[in-house]
C-alpha cells in the first residue's frame, strides 16, 4: 500500500515512489545507457573532463608556481563629490 500524504499546500506526494526514483538513479549504468548517455552529451556539446595520466597527478608541484603574486593596491578615485541629500521634514 504506498504511503500517500497530502502537505500544507494540498499536493498528494507519494513516499514510495520517491524511494523508488532515488533508487534508481542512484544504480550504477549499464554499458547500453553509458554509451547513450556519452553520444547525447556529446551532440549538445558537453565535454566530459578528460582524465589525466597517474603520473600528472603524482607529480609535485613547486611552491613557487602555487604562490600568488603580491599585487599592490592602486588608488582609483582621488575625489569624490558628495550629493545634496534632500533635509527630511
Amino acid at each position: 500500500m504506498p504511503r500517500i500524504v497530502r502537505t500544507a499546500r494540498g499536493e498528494l506526494i507519494d513516499f514510495d515512489t520517491i524511494i523508488i526514483k532515488n533508487q534508481l538513479a542512484q544504480a550504477p549504468m549499464n554499458i547500453e545507457v553509458a554509451r547513450r548517455k556519452e553520444f547525447i552529451d556529446s551532440k549538445e556539446g558537453k565535454a566530459r573532463g578528460a582524465k589525466k595520466p597517474e603520473e600528472l597527478i603524482a607529480q609535485d608541484v613547486s611552491p613557487e608556481v602555487v604562490a600568488a603574486p603580491v599585487v599592490e593596491p592602486t588608488v582609483v578615485v582621488a575625489n569624490v563629490e558628495t550629493l545634496d541629500k534632500p533635509v527630511k521634514k
